[in-house]
């Protein structure tokens, strides 16, 4: 059985509870932290947006009764859909855009026996793959180069990330476990994304966790924990800016995060192993009133994108400006 994404166990798991008023689409908000946020739906229903790239697109789906697949330009507010073609009667998740608008993600039929990647450019063209040793294939990020991240699950308990690039025609297998995810991907081939490990696994006395990570492109993995809880990253930028949030299980008000691969790499800390992070409330993101706030994405701009659940356990999409810009 295949782990599901954690703002659908957030978004299944939440009861309503007394919280602000949530925003509707497009109106602008901002809080203490240096973001101003605005809300993405598409018309007549709820969204979750993932991934942004440099010309301000955001890759979301749509929550009707089948997930619809659209693009969201941040920057006129329009929305467009990729050609994603599944066979009929099947559904479709997108998850990753690059620089050129090729989207990547996967495709299921009704009782998701089966998950097949996919990939899709601006003009159309659409092909699926799936990982060879995987019963599932979950494309999660694709870079400028085309080489596409993502989450194999396997046919009994636990799953991989995978890098695939279609290319060389190679799938590279990363960090299996329990609890596996691989997401954002640079053009030089640095990865981000979330891995569980048991305790003492990423140094002595580390408890047992979530733990996000960064692989550079030599396999080489640094794993790290924000303000000392589970910790989940997402994305991550050619700037080398990573997104993600954190929050003890079984997931309270997890907040979303922003940092650098920089912090990762600072001379008091170690070069490779595990690093503690302490994010400050202004590189936090919590959209107002919500109950929990997901970062998936961020520009080489630092604008972030993502999702958050509101009090009734709805998910809606967002993205977040810095104030200065």
């Amino acid at each position: 059985m295949k782990i599901v994404d954690a703002w659908i166990t957030l978004g299944l798991t939440l009861a309503a509870g007394n919280i602000a008023p949530i925003p509707s689409m497009g109106q602008e908000t901002t809080t203490t932290s240096r973001y101003r946020y605005t809300i993405v739906d598409y018309p007549g229903s709820t969204s979750v947006c993932l991934a942004i790239n440099t010309r301000l697109h955001v890759i979301c789906d749509a929550q009707f009764n089948q997930q619809l697949p659209y693009v969201y330009d941040a920057a006129s507010r329009r929305i467009t859909l990729p050609a994603v073609a599944p066979l009929a009667g099947w559904s479709a998740s997108a998850f990753g855009i690059n620089d050129s608008d090729t989207v990547v993600g996967y495709v299921y039929p009704p009782d998701d026996s089966i998950e097949n990647g996919f990939v899709v450019t601006k003009n159309g063209e659409y092909q699926e793959f799936s990982v060879p040793w995987a019963a599932y294939t979950e494309p999660r990020g694709i870079n400028n180069r085309g080489v596409i991240t993502g989450t194999a699950f396997f046919n009994g308990p636990g799953s991989a990330g995978f890098i695939y690039d279609p290319e060389a025609a190679s799938y590279t297998e990363v960090l299996p476990s329990a609890y596996t995810e691989t997401v954002g991907i640079t053009s030089d081939g640095q990865v981000v994304g979330t891995v569980y490990l048991e305790g003492g696994a990423s140094g002595p006395g580390t408890p047992a966790g979530q733990y996000g990570y960064l692989r550079a492109a030599n396999g080489s993995v640094i794993y790290f924990r924000i303000n000392g809880v589970d910790t989940y990253a997402r994305g991550i930028s050619d700037e080398g800016q990573i997104v993600g949030y954190f929050g003890a299980l079984p997931f309270p008000q997890v907040t979303g995060f922003v940092t650098d691969v920089k912090d990762l790499h600072s001379s008091k800390q170690p070069a490779i192993g595990f690093v503690a992070l302490a994010i400050s409330a202004r590189n936090q993101l919590q959209i107002p009133g919500a109950f929990g706030t997901l970062p998936q994405g961020i520009s080489i701009e630092g604008v972030v994108s993502g999702a958050f659940i509101d009090g009734a356990g709805n998910p809606h999409g967002f993205t977040a400006k810095p104030k200065n810009e």
